[in-house]
């Protein structure tokens, strides 16, 4: 028989290699969320930035035409939920998943680049790389969910959201680096191949989904402790439809960001212009900002340590704060030249940031208050998803027909409602036994 001391060794050992692997797992991911989110927010700024401008000012494409293809290409966005569900019942599965799918998305981008000047073409590749990214999103928010505490969880958004930013920045660099003039064909497909050639390390993404462990280990007190530490808050119904609804009309922008670069070289020329694709490093560098400054304010709160019911209500002030101040930025870009506008647009950027940690910290208590966290995350965030699937195409089709500064004031407009829904969200939060608080 072991003696004590040898099965406190045994144990000690055991321990110890568990504790390794998990380390191990841990930087697999991270480099994992580092490529795939660097690569897939690259995707999307030549999806809403750099392909609508060779649309409209290049191709000269029909934009009812283009409309009714987003229209019907966003309609995916709304698998989002149902991909969470599924994560949730067999997530073993998510890194084969996950893997298939960024080939799905490096191949339906290179065949645009082929065919770009093909309205079918660009159909099914928007198509494709929304379900790709539809995918390979919600199993990584499996990941995420996955998190042991809450310094981990931070420190992954915080990564998603940067290494995104960096993608952004690359995009504007290899904008100017290749287009040297806008409407010579030639230049925009050096620009696209290039953009392409960088996002290929996605089709080696296998390497660390295959080191990285598929099974969920059983979790540690601590983490049991950190994920019911939110079952002291009731999201009552009406809070989480506030909330919904907030987020929802807080992207109100997507009516804006199809046509919005057009809409710079056409008020401001080729060198107002070149001058905004410049500041994009000026952007992600705010946006960045944006990201540890909300992060730097989540950790203040926790400081406080007020019961998480004062917690989400001061998180929820704080965008309220911010949202106003959005708002005030939106109207000032009306009556902008063209360096203020990118000063305006640099600090919007920065709100941004803030925007996108705060209200991922707030789905993220709202979805560990039941089962299938995954689900429950992904109805928050569709959110945002329907959005895209309603305003963006709406953007595109009234900008030919309305002034973009109509459009703008309408965002103004449909962003001031969302602080009408925040602020009765706050009275809609309270404790599921005030004895516990």
């Amino acid at each position: 028989m072991l003696t004590h001391e040898k099965l406190e060794k045994k144990f000690s050992r055991e321990n110890i290699q568990k504790a390794l692997k998990k380390i191990k797992n841990s930087k697999n991911n991270y480099v994992v969320f580092s490529l795939v989110y660097f690569i897939i927010s690259l995707i999307q700024i030549y999806v809403l930035v750099y392909i609508p401008l060779f649309h409209f000012d290049v191709l000269n494409v029909d934009r009812s035409s283009l409309s009714l293809i987003q229209s019907l290409s966003y309609l995916v966005l709304f698998s989002f939920p149902a991909l969470g569900l599924f994560f949730d019942k067999y997530s073993k599965y998510k890194n084969k998943i996950i893997t298939s799918f960024s080939f799905v998305l490096s191949l339906s981008f290179l065949m645009f680049i082929i065919y770009n000047q093909s309205l079918l073409s660009y159909a099914i590749f928007l198509v494709l790389f929304l379900i790709s990214q539809a995918v390979i999103r919600t199993g990584m928010s499996k990941l995420l969910l996955e998190s042991p505490d809450k310094k981990s969880e931070r420190n992954i958004i915080i990564l998603i959201n940067t290494c995104s930013s960096i993608g952004i920045l690359l995009s504007s660099f290899l904008f100017k680096l290749c287009v040297k003039e806008i409407d010579s064909i030639d230049f925009w497909n050096i620009f696209f191949v290039v953009g392409w050639l960088i996002t290929s390390p996605l089709l080696l993404i296998f390497i660390f989904m295959k080191k990285s462990s598929s099974k969920v280990p059983n979790q540690e007190p601590s983490m049991k402790a950190f994920q019911n530490q939110n079952n002291l808050l009731i999201f009552s119904p009406f809070a989480i439809t506030f909330i919904f609804i907030a987020y929802f009309f807080l992207w109100s922008d997507k009516l804006i960001a199809y046509p919005f670069s057009s809409y710079i070289l056409s008020r401001f020329g080729e060198e107002g212009f070149s001058l905004y694709s410049d500041f994009y490093i000026i952007f992600t560098v705010f946006n960045i900002m944006g990201f540890y400054l909300a992060k730097k304010i989540l950790n203040i709160i926790d400081l406080k340590k007020d019961p998480n019911i004062i917690q989400n209500k001061s998180v929820l002030q704080t965008i309220v704060y911010l949202t106003l101040i959005y708002i005030f930025s939106l109207v000032l870009l009306l009556f902008s030249n063209i360096m203020i506008l990118v000063l305006i647009y640099s600090f919007i950027n920065l709100l941004g940031g803030l925007f996108v940690v705060l209200y991922t910290n707030i789905f993220l208590q709202i979805s560990r208050t039941g089962k299938n966290e995954n689900l429950r995350y992904w109805i928050m965030s569709l959110s945002s998803n329907l959005a895209s699937i309603t305003l963006l195409p709406l953007g595109t089709f009234l900008s030919q027909y309305v002034s973009m500064d109509i459009l703008i004031i309408t965002v103004v407009s449909l962003t001031s409602i969302s602080i009408v829904f925040l602020f009765s969200s706050k009275f809609a939060i309270k404790p599921k036994n005030f004895n516990q608080v």
